[in-house]
C-alpha cells in the first residue's frame, strides 16, 4: 500500500512540473522577437507569426516594414516605439494583426517620428503619436482602413477609414485625441467617454461633400477646445451619444455645419463664454424649432455662457442635402494642376452661370478613395462677377506634405456663399 501511494504521490509530483497546456499559454510558435532594430528589417508573411517576447524599438534612421498578412503576437505587456520608420501596409484581403496572445492587455504602437504609413492594419490596443516636435512640424503619419482602440494624432497625421471602438477599454477613454492639427475622415468612433477630442487647432474632422465620420455611443460625441484657432466639424453623423458635442473653452473660430444631430441628452453641450458660436446648416432630427433648442445648452440656460446660432437648419437630413444639391451657378472652364515634389499649383478657370448671393470658392482634394485631404480657401469673392464673365484663379500651396500630394486623385470646387451654403460646381478635375 505505501508503494502505491508513493507511486501516486510521485506522478502528481511530475504532473505538476509539466508545462500548462491551457488556453492562457503564451505562444511560441513563430518568430520570436524583441530588443532594438537598428537595421532596415522585413516581417515577412513566411516567418509569421511574429512572437514579441520583449519592449521593441525600431531605431533612428531604421525602417521595420511588415508585409501583408502578418500576425503579430504579443506574448506580455509590451509595446513597439518608432524612431525610425514603420511601414506596415496590408490589404483587403490579407490585413496585418497586431494583438496579444490570450486578448489580455499589451503596450501599442507609439509613433515617434515622421511619415509611418499602417494600412488594413487590426491593432488590439491604443496607437499613440508622441512626436517631440508635432505641435511644429508636420509629422505626416498615414493611419487608413485600421482598427484599434484609441488613437492620438500628432501635428499634420492623417486618420480614415477606420474603427476606433473603446468597448471593453475600462477608465475614461478618449477615441481619437487630437495633439496638434490632423485630419479624421470617414472613421467610425463608438463606445469611448470621449469620441473626439480636439485641442486649440486647425484640425478638420470630415471635411468632404459625402458623409464623414459616424460618431456615436459614446458619453461626450466631440469635445473642442480652443483659444482661437479654427476648428471645423462638417458632414458627421453625430448620433446615440450622451451629449453630441461639448465646447469646452473657447471657440471664437468654431463652426459646425452640415451635420446630422441626434443624441441622448444634449446635441451641444457649451461650458464657455465666447459667442455667439456657428452651429448652422445642421439637421436636427425635427423641424421645430423650440424641440432643437432644448437639446442645446448655451446662454439661455446659464448666463455665463455663450451662444450658440443654429438657425438656419437643414429641414431634411444631410444625406437628402446633398443629394438635392442642384445649384450650378458657375463651371470651370480649364484646371490645370502641377504636382511637385513638397508643392502644389493650381490653375482654375471659372465662368459664371447664373447670378448668385455671392460668396467664395473653396478646393478640396481627395483620394482615390474618396477621403479628404486638404483643402483651401480662396478669398476671390463672387459678388462683383457678372454673369458670363470668366475669371482664373491660381493656387500654391508648399508647405503640403509630399504623402498628401502623392495620394491627391481628384480636386472638387465649391462655392461657400454668404448663406453657408456649399454648392458643388458642375465640373470637377480628376487625374
Amino acid at each position: 500500500m505505501k508503494r502505491i501511494l508513493s507511486l501516486v504521490f510521485a506522478m502528481i509530483v511530475v504532473f505538476s512540473l509539466l508545462p500548462s497546456i491551457s488556453g492562457n499559454a503564451q505562444t511560441t510558435d513563430g518568430t520570436q522577437v524583441s530588443g532594438i532594430i537598428n537595421t532596415d528589417t522585413t516581417w515577412t508573411v513566411a516567418n509569421s507569426p511574429f512572437i514579441v517576447t520583449g519592449n521593441i524599438l525600431v531605431y533612428t534612421g531604421a525602417t521595420l516594414t511588415i508585409e501583408p498578412g502578418v500576425e503579430v503576437i504579443f506574448n506580455g505587456n509590451f509595446s513597439i516605439q518608432v524612431r525610425g520608420n514603420l511601414q506596415a501596409i496590408g490589404t483587403e484581403q490579407e490585413r496585418i494583426t497586431f494583438r496579444h496572445y490570450d486578448n489580455g492587455t499589451w503596450g501599442g504602437i507609439e509613433l515617434r517620428a515622421n511619415n509611418n504609413v499602417l494600412e488594413f492594419c487590426d491593432i488590439n490596443a491604443m496607437l499613440n503619436v508622441n512626436n517631440s516636435d508635432n505641435f511644429r512640424y508636420n509629422s505626416n503619419n498615414r493611419i487608413i482602413n485600421c482598427t484599434m482602440t484609441s488613437a492620438q494624432l500628432g501635428h499634420g497625421d492623417v486618420l480614415r477609414y477606420s474603427v476606433i471602438d473603446g468597448a471593453g477599454i475600462s477608465g475614461n477613454t478618449v477615441g481619437v485625441n487630437f495633439l496638434a492639427s490632423g485630419q479624421v475622415s470617414n472613421n467610425t468612433i463608438i463606445n469611448h467617454n470621449v469620441g473626439i477630442s480636439k485641442w486649440s487647432s486647425h484640425a478638420f474632422v470630415g471635411l468632404q461633400q459625402t458623409m464623414g465620420n459616424t460618431i456615436k455611443n459614446n458619453n461626450i460625441g466631440i469635445r473642442l477646445n480652443s483659444s482661437g484657432t479654427r476648428q471645423t466639424v462638417i458632414y458627421n453623423n453625430i448620433i446615440n451619444n450622451d451629449i453630441g458635442i461639448e465646447i469646452q473653452w473657447g471657440g471664437a473660430r468654431l463652426s459646425a455645419s452640415y451635420n446630422n444631430f441626434d443624441n441622448t441628452q444634449l446635441n451641444v453641450r457649451h461650458q464657455g463664454s465666447w459667442g455667439p458660436i456657428d452651429f448652422t446648416n445642421n439637421y436636427w432630427g425635427t423641424t421645430n424649432r423650440a424641440e432643437i433648442a432644448s437639446t442645446i445648452y448655451d446662454f439661455y440656460q446659464n448666463w455665463d455662457r455663450g451662444r450658440v446660432r443654429f438657425e438656419p437648419f437643414l429641414t431634411i437630413s444631410l444625406e437628402e442635402t446633398l443629394e438635392n444639391t442642384q445649384r450650378y451657378h458657375y463651371h470651370i472652364s480649364t484646371m490645370r494642376a502641377d504636382f511637385w515634389t513638397s508643392s502644389l499649383s493650381l490653375n482654375v478657370t471659372f465662368t459664371k452661370n447664373q447670378d448668385t448671393d455671392g460668396g467664395i470658392i473653396i478646393i478640396a482634394f481627395f483620394d482615390s478613395n474618396g477621403g479628404f485631404l486638404h483643402s483651401h480657401r480662396n478669398d476671390t469673392f463672387l459678388d462683383n462677377r457678372e454673369v458670363g464673365q470668366t475669371f482664373t484663379i491660381w493656387y500654391d500651396h508648399t508647405l503640403l506634405a509630399p504623402s498628401i500630394i502623392a495620394a491627391v486623385a481628384e480636386i472638387r470646387a465649391f462655392v461657400w456663399n454668404d448663406f453657408h451654403t456649399m454648392t458643388p460646381l458642375s465640373n470637377v478635375g480628376v487625374f
